[in-house]
């Protein structure tokens, strides 16, 4: 690009030269919205320089990608192959969101290639832009391959997988994820399994395995693609008894439980397809907010009760892991209980490893289940009392140095009541938490039922402003947020 000073840009932005200008790139791009390249001219920042040191058909081109990008996707690449062997002039469209450049040259980075020129432009910011809606970047660059060749469209399909797949964290403020998986190749990623469900994007990574966002190509819909790692498929015990219960999980049809689709093995691997929810899982949207309105919070714990009843009393099953990170949220902040069926069956084999090391998530689990007894319907409750602690308070209610001091202070219930760790919660969905959370079953409540049945008449006498709790409590905003001390009696610990 040519380096002139500053005073010679402005011979680039007279209103005779952006006008010849855009008629020339507007007849560069047929089939593209006029608006786009109207605002794409107006909202550039330092436009004369950018006309200055672009072409009207480089300019066609950046207009092009900008036109591909949507809520589904909202990074795109173009590479093309550079004059001298070896090098690629790269374009990257994107949402204008923390932490995109760092990505970028980090993905670069990992691929083998080594920048030469980057020229990033961005859109002035408009006081009606909201979050990933209208804020857009354009990076420009040529990079050089360092090892072996390859072809521009390998360079552009690894690129676009790595940035999508970052982009799922950078969009929910997780920086430090989305630079851990633009680091990351992913085979299986473009792979098809048992020709139904394309692998799009890698989603996370937990102690069960990997999560993706893969497409259902016959209902051409997205879906969650749940791969289960190594260890856990070759368990002889698990395998045996994964594709009848994932059978078992498929049919069943309830608003308060994420829905499971299909299951199998593929690469001696299980795979299980789920219902996919846009909003992520309630750890991660407290961890960027942090607490949620107190409303909010009582939405979900009757949502996740409602759910919680269904699975003990028309399934006949038990959870085993309810916590934050398996409450998915829909694009309306409402919340759908996930990984059911499959917490159930790995649970005997995450609380004890063979080595005599603890494992898996310890914060949540019931004092039966920290002394190696069989979960039931109450050790559930109990569960999520603790998860609803956590959302509450903003921090787990047990926690410690060592897996070995949180399981003592789990057998114990040793943590403060809520009340005390949130004084802002009302005091009869304090006092309903610690109930969930008694340290003996026979003290909790016995049935998911019966703690909803306790929570909607709470809400309904006192009813939160501004927290739609359906048909059984209806809204009144006249009256403030109060709770009542519940009129079940609560036994000592």
């Amino acid at each position: 690009m040519s380096s002139a000073d500053s005073g010679s840009d402005l011979s680039f932005g007279t209103p005779a030269l952006v006008a010849d200008v855009l008629r020339s790139t507007a007849a560069l791009i047929e089939g593209v919205a006029p608006a786009l390249l109207s605002e794409h001219f107006r909202r550039i920042r330092n436009r004369p320089r950018y006309i200055r040191d672009y072409s009207p058909s480089q300019i066609a081109g950046h207009v092009r990608l900008l036109a591909q990008m949507n809520a589904d996707s909202l990074v795109v690449v173009s590479v093309r192959d550079g004059v001298e062997r070896g090098e690629f002039e790269i374009e990257v469209c994107g949402a204008d969101v923390r932490g995109a450049s760092a990505v970028l040259t980090g993905c670069i980075a990992d691929l083998g290639m080594s920048i030469i020129q980057l020229e990033v432009h961005t859109w002035e910011d408009e006081d009606d832009d909201e979050l990933l809606l209208t804020g857009r970047y354009l990076i420009v660059l040529r990079a050089e391959l360092d090892g072996p060749p390859s072809s521009s469209q390998a360079v552009q399909d690894r690129l676009s997988q790595r940035l999508k797949g970052a982009y799922w964290h950078l969009v929910r403020g997780d920086v430090q994820r989305a630079r851990l998986e633009a680091d990351q190749s992913d085979e299986l990623i473009g792979q098809v399994i048992e020709s139904r469900f394309r692998v799009d994007r890698r989603l996370g990574e937990g102690g069960m395995g990997r999560i993706y966002l893969a497409t259902q190509l016959e209902l051409d819909r997205p879906v969650a693609l749940k791969i289960l790692s190594r260890e856990l498929s070759s368990d002889p015990a698990f395998a045996a008894s994964f594709q009848r219960e994932s059978r078992l999980m498929a049919q069943i049809r309830s608003s308060s439980l994420v829905q499971v689709y299909a299951a199998g093995i593929f690469q001696d691997q299980g795979w299980i397809a789920m219902e996919y929810l846009s909003g992520g899982d309630v750890a991660h949207y407290v961890a960027r907010h942090g607490v949620p309105p107190v409303a909010q919070t009582a939405r979900w714990l009757q949502q996740t009760l409602r759910g919680l009843e269904y699975i003990h009393n028309h399934v006949g099953i038990v959870h085993c892991d309810l916590k934050p990170a398996n409450f998915l949220l829909d694009g309306g902040q409402n919340v759908k209980i996930g990984d059911l069926g499959l917490s159930q069956l790995q649970h005997l084999s995450r609380l004890v490893a063979s080595d005599g090391k603890i494992s898996g998530t310890l914060w949540y689990m019931s004092p039966e289940q920290a002394q190696g007894r069989t979960p039931e319907e109450r050790s559930d409750l109990f569960s999520l009392g603790s998860a609803f602690y956590h959302i509450l308070s903003g921090r787990p209610p047990f926690d410690a140095a060592s897996p070995a001091e949180i399981l003592t202070r789990v057998i114990r219930v040793d943590c403060a009541p809520l009340s005390e760790a949130a004084p802002n919660v009302p005091p009869g969905l304090a006092v309903l938490i610690e109930r969930l959370m008694q340290p003996d079953p026979l003290r909790r409540y016995q049935d998911a039922a019966v703690a909803r049945a306790d929570l909607e008449s709470y809400l309904t006498r006192n009813r939160l402003q501004d927290c739609d709790l359906g048909e059984s409590a209806p809204r009144d905003s006249s009256v403030v947020l109060a709770f009542e001390v519940p009129t079940t009696p609560v036994v000592p610990a």
